[in-house]
């Protein structure tokens, strides 16, 4: 199952992910032992691209997958959707502990109450040093759609009708500037993008 693939992945792993609906009733933590590690979705053959797994749960308060890479690794999702269907939501992906360079692509979150918590303990070292997100689409979520402690770029994506606002940034690093370029965000409850009390946000093209 793709929850027994993340949580054995380790540094330089590469798990893949075949197409199809996997429900979760517990959440995936993921170490990887300060290394790199890669999750791809895929339908046929190995990196086609084509149609992506669901990860998913209609259980209260389970989140999806907790990240625990330490030294800034680098961590990939690319072909791969999330949801929550429960009555309590959860976070999709969620920093919980060291610090990841995180990259989502090609991916739809829908209902959880974070796509991405990078700032669940507000402090610097438990954060993804930077949220890079390309043609993403964030829709529903009972709270914010993506809460960042750090810098963060989104590229082509789409951040609608959540509760909260679309883009958060808060804690100890959202200092940082961070770039969201020819993307959306719309018809959320709060800000499409919040929480630049100090740093700067670049909005372009969109």
């Amino acid at each position: 199952t793709p929850i027994t693939a993340l949580e054995a992945a380790v540094a330089k792993n590469t798990v893949w992910i075949h197409s199809g609906t996997y429900t979760q009733t517990a959440v995936a933590t993921m170490s990887g032992n300060a290394g790199p590690l890669y999750v791809f979705g895929y339908n046929s053959t190995h990196g086609d691209g084509g149609t992506r797994p669901l990860l998913t749960t209609a259980t209260n308060s389970v989140q999806l997958i907790r990240t625990s890479n330490n030294g800034n690794a680098e961590l990939v999702f690319d072909n791969i959707d999330f949801s929550n269907t429960a009555t309590t939501r959860a976070a999709c992906l969620i920093a919980w502990g060291g610090s990841a360079e995180l990259t989502v692509r090609n991916a739809i979150f829908d209902g959880c109450k974070n796509a991405i918590n990078g700032d669940v303990f507000g402090d610097a070292n438990t954060n993804y040093t930077i949220i890079y997100l390309n043609n993403v689409e964030i829709k529903n979520s009972s709270s914010h759609g993506v809460v960042s402690n750090n810098l963060y770029t989104i590229v082509n994506s789409w951040i609608h009708d959540n509760t909260g606002s679309g883009v958060v940034a808060q804690g100890a690093n959202a200092a940082n500037p961070s770039y969201f370029i020819s993307s959306v965000a719309s018809a959320n409850g709060g800000s499409g993008v919040a929480g630049y009390s100090a740093g700067s946000a670049s909005v372009s093209g969109n």
